[in-house]
């Protein structure tokens, strides 16, 4: 047992073996937990630090060269000094084409211990617009396409909750800038619901902080930085990225939102204005 895995080859020519074992003769995915037995074998034709990896279907792939090359000399000297193989927990998974998996610890072998796993991946809230403990079923029964603009409208016009209000504006500017080849009026519609969201949201930062601890995904200032760069507008781009690196000051919820920001700003400052 361990938390390791070794690299298994040649499955693809044990196939038959493979599916005895998993009982399986169809293309239904399957998972089934066995074991599998090391045998060295130097006398291999194409791989004098072969290891076989042998269940009770037989012989299902060998150890990939680096592990095989690392494993070998330890599984021989046990044979010769013990006179016992090595079996090891596997699993075997798969669909049309089947593999075998296995687990170990390397130091049980004398190797050096496996690298930690990596870390999880980032769990930080991106927009937050679920981490805020707001009621957001209005976003559910928003029609598709341009239909959900006079719709996002008349909400923003009653709505009075500052934080609704904030994902209801960046909901109204993509689904504006999305449309932008669609009426005429979207992108100046989009470019007066981008001002009206951040005269706002100097207010709502404290909310979006108390709810969330930092400052989540600012989706208006990245959207208008690529506007305002397409119309090769880059003073408005220098002063989208400004607004929205001040917004974020040092806490936002990932380092790459307010980085995408300040590289867009770099950008922006070496062209002409």
């Amino acid at each position: 047992g361990g938390g390791a895995s070794l690299q298994v080859v040649g499955e693809s020519f044990h196939q038959e073996a493979l599916r005895s074992l998993a009982r399986s003769r169809s293309n239904i995915r399957v998972q089934v937990r066995t074991t599998a037995v090391l045998k060295p074998d130097p006398h291999n034709e194409y791989d004098s630090n072969a290891v076989g990896v042998w269940t009770s279907a037989g012989l299902v792939g060998h150890l990939g060269r680096d592990d095989a090359a690392a494993m070998q000399p330890v599984l021989l000297a046990w044979l010769r000094s013990e006179a016992f193989y090595v079996e090891l927990e596997a699993t075997i998974g798969g669909q049309e084409m089947l593999g075998i998996f296995l687990y170990y610890d390397p130091t049980d072998f004398g190797l050096p211990p496996a690298p930690p796993p990596p870390p999880p991946p980032d769990t930080r809230p991106r927009t937050g617009m679920t981490d805020v403990g707001r009621d957001m079923s209005w976003l559910e029964a928003m029609p598709f396409g341009a239909a959900a603009i006079p719709k996002l409208q008349a909400l923003l016009s009653a709505e009075r909750d500052p934080l609704i209000r904030h994902y209801q504006w960046a909901e109204l500017e993509k689904r504006l800038y999305k449309e932008r080849n669609t009426f005429a009026s979207a992108l100046d519609e989009f470019d007066a619901a981008c001002g009206a969201h951040d005269a706002e949201l100097d207010a709502t930062r404290p909310l979006l902080v108390a709810a969330l601890g930092s400052v989540p995904l600012l989706e208006t200032h990245k959207q208008a930085c690529i506007r305002w760069d397409k119309a090769k507008d880059y003073a408005q781009v220098i002063r989208w990225a400004t607004l929205g690196l001040a917004l974020y000051g040092d806490i936002p919820s990932r380092p790459e939102f307010a980085a995408d920001l300040r590289g867009r700003l770099d950008k922006a400052m070496t062209r002409p204005r």
